[in-house]
């Protein structure tokens, strides 16, 4: 949906800025704008007529940015939220996570006076279907109540829930490292069912050992046949803390993992806690001896729920997993960068490795980089997968031509810009440095994004030499979906502004007319995956 096919409801209680905030939705072709002085007469509106996104103030005297929000959700309408306000960073964004809690839809936040620029990409960012209102952590827990203990047996047993394979990638290379099996339950008949709703309903139930056994299972018979198939690589099971009281969990593992021939260093369990551990003693028993066994332990979602220090401090986790909801934040929230940063520094202190997870965009993946985050995992690499999709997918990755890339194929190189015998000549430069590079070019972002589909580049070539603003915007866009290409910026010079705009980007940047010289300077360490950006 394009912006003049938007209706957008606009609320702040002073007049002189609603007028300017109608003219910048005007000015980038919002097509309907509905501005309200008053949340009550907003809400109104909002049952009358169709909307959109509803940007809102926070600080209103007659009725507060959490108050309105709390009356928006109510109404339970496919819409989205947009806050703009002068308030502090901080507690701008803990109320756009009010508002998330809330089920509601939340575009983001942007500081008041908002600047047109970001208001139109966070506009253009909004989904053009309609969104509905997501759950509630409470309604997800409470929906699990219609699984009863039978249905959730039949489906351990007769195979309907399997794992799905979520990449680990090193953080620096993004070579594949490892996975994580997730849960997911596929029913032979109906829907699938959401992990939020089995889960719980599986702890409540007392089959929360039933679930790790099943899903232990099948990771082990995978692990096998990958290493047969020369694809070695470390797998992690989730383990509720509601099973660390078994005192038999050690030899479950270990006679699984010697049955399948699977070797105990290639298994990672990580701990979940939902709740609080009911037996600290029997938990302290059965995870040093797995410690021992040299299964690595992972205590995952760190920061959230029950996980503390004191479980750092007295549990033998060799590995911290950074929790999604703070990685998505990153760069967005300075409370949530230290809190990052403290993280990685204290984990890294005690010799752990450090996981995040939930990176979605590439300037997640550049903090997590510059914070000397070791692994990551998110939907910028891949979603969770069954394991035939999986083998799939891990077959076509390649992070250019590093160690470990299973994808043996020639150098792949794309050149975007507006002139086609320009980005010919560049892949013919290429091409005496590279003589099995396989080249192509486009003219256009839809062709760019419809040869990235048909194979992923290892190198990504953008022309900036006119428009330099544009060409960053759209080398950014295209890396979004193909994010272990290496990205060269090419303009008319090697300023020292473009240089630290390169270095903050993790891009190397080049001048036309690119001669040999230069070339032969950057292409093979480009392709080796050091990002160094030309001076």
């Amino acid at each position: 949906m394009s912006l003049e096919q938007r209706v957008v409801l606009a609320l702040d209680d002073d007049p002189l800025y609603l007028d300017i905030l109608v003219e910048q939705l005007q000015a980038i072709g919002v097509g309907s704008v509905l501005p309200h002085t008053r949340a009550v007469s907003a809400l109104h509106d909002l049952t009358q007529q169709h909307v959109d996104v509803v940007i809102s103030d926070l600080d209103m005297p007659e009725t507060d940015g959490p108050r309105f929000l709390h009356q928006l959700a109510d109404l339970r309408l496919p819409i989205q939220v947009l806050l703009i306000s002068g308030t502090r960073p901080d507690l701008l964004a803990s109320v756009v996570e009010f508002g998330r809690s809330l089920g509601l839809h939340m575009a983001g936040s942007l500081p008041k006076p908002a600047e047109l620029d970001p208001l139109e990409a966070i506009l253009l960012q909004c989904d053009a279907t309609k969104p509905r209102p997501a759950q509630t952590l409470r309604q997800a827990v409470d929906n699990h109540t219609d699984l009863d203990k039978s249905a959730l047996e039949r489906a351990l047993q007769d195979g309907s829930i399997r794992p799905w394979y979520q990449p680990k990638l090193d953080a620096n290379g993004l070579q594949v490292i490892g996975v994580e099996a997730l849960a997911r339950w596929l029913p032979h008949e109906g829907p699938a069912i959401s992990p939020a709703r089995f889960v719980p309903a599986m702890e409540a139930a007392g089959l929360s050992w039933n679930l790790f056994t099943c899903m232990l299972t099948h990771v082990l018979r995978d692990l096998a046949a990958w290493k047969l198939a020369g694809w070695p690589m470390r797998a992690a099971v989730n383990l509720s803390m509601d099973c660390t009281d078994r005192l038999d969990l050690p030899e479950e593992v270990f006679s699984r993992s010697r049955a399948a021939g699977v070797a105990l260093e290639d298994l990672t369990i990580e701990v979940t806690e939902s709740r609080l551990m009911a037996n600290r003693s029997a938990a302290l028993e059965t995870l040093n001896r797995l410690a021992l066994m040299r299964v690595k332990l992972s205590i995952d979602d760190f920061g959230t729920g029950y996980s503390s220090l004191s479980q750092l401090a007295d549990l033998p986790f060799s590995e911290l997993k950074i929790d999604g909801s703070f990685v998505k934040r990153l760069g967005t929230d300075q409370k949530i960068d230290r809190i990052v940063q403290a993280t990685a520094s204290f984990g890294a202190g005690l010799g752990m490795d450090l996981v995040a997870e939930g990176v979605e965009e590439h300037s997640q993946l550049r903090a997590l980089r510059r914070l000397g985050v070791d692994q990551i995992q998110g939907y910028l690499f891949a979603r969770p997968m069954p394991e035939p999709e999986f083998r799939h997918w891990l077959s076509r990755w390649r992070p250019g031509h590093m160690s470990g890339s299973l994808n043996k194929s020639p150098p792949q190189v794309l050149a975007v810009g507006p002139g086609e015998s320009i980005l010919r000549g560049w892949l013919d430069t290429l091409a005496r440095h590279l003589p099995h590079l396989q080249g192509q070019w486009a003219t256009t972002e839809p062709e760019a994004i419809r040869l990235m589909a048909l194979a992923s580049p290892d190198l990504l070539m953008v022309d900036a030499r006119d428009h330099p603003e544009q060409a960053w915007s759209l080398a950014e866009r295209l890396r979004q979906r193909c994010p272990a290409t290496r990205l060269v910026i090419v303009t008319p010079a090697l300023d020292e502004v473009q240089i630290a705009r390169a270095n903050e980007a993790d891009a190397t940047l080049a001048s036309h007319p690119m001669g040999d010289v230069q070339v032969e300077h950057w292409v093979h360490r480009v392709l080796e995956g050091l990002h160094l950006a030309q001076r």
